[in-house]
């Protein structure tokens, strides 16, 4: 039902809508008419009648890019909120992060978020994306990273030059490899 799809029904209304104008522009008022329009016939007519279209599921539907990127979001987003919950929707179970130096699989994860925090942690992460290759069921991402860490009433800024593999599996892209280099301060 289209009332179920209110994306569906907001892009049936504009492309009505749309056509509404087109033809009042062509001094087109009668249903016979109406049925028997093409838009085609008026190039210039055509052009927003394609974009109105398009242009709804098109800014519904985040880019493969953009669904890769958002999971090393998650990641992040689950280190600053101590969740390994979060943290395992967003890897492999086989998964590796090499983090200057050490190999971490689920079960150092596991432990370091078993860690106690201090009660006034906060982190919050930028991520600022430099390349991000899809390849059918693989991705390829590298990326700065920097951390806004707060911790027993202490500020620091820690940044990383970073890059991951990323698979699809099903419908989701889950993280594989992780790769992170911890750069000097500035």
């Amino acid at each position: 039902m289209i009332s179920d799809r209110p994306g569906l029904q907001k892009s049936i209304e504009k492309v009505h809508g749309l056509l509404r104008l087109l033809l009042r522009k062509e001094n087109v008022y009668s249903i016979s008419a109406v049925l028997n329009y093409n838009p085609v016939k008026n190039k210039i007519g055509l052009i927003p009648f394609i974009f109105f279209i398009t242009s709804p599921s098109l800014a519904q539907q985040p880019t493969e890019r953009q669904q890769v990127q958002q999971v090393l979001h998650v990641i992040f987003e689950a280190f600053s909120e101590g969740s390994v919950a979060k943290m395992e929707q967003a890897l492999t179970p086989d998964v590796k992060i090499l983090e200057t130096g050490e190999v971490w699989t689920l079960d150092t994860i596991r432990s370091y978020f078993a860690r106690p925090r201090p009660a006034d942690f906060r982190r919050i992460n930028t991520l600022d994306f430099f390349q991000t290759e899809v390849e059918g069921k693989m991705a390829f991402v590298s990326y700065h990273n920097t951390a806004a860490i707060h911790a027993n009433g202490k500020d620091r800024i820690v940044k990383w030059l970073e890059s991951a593999v990323l698979v699809r599996e099903g419908k989701s892209w889950r993280v594989k490899m992780l790769h992170s280099t911890r750069l000097k301060p500035d």
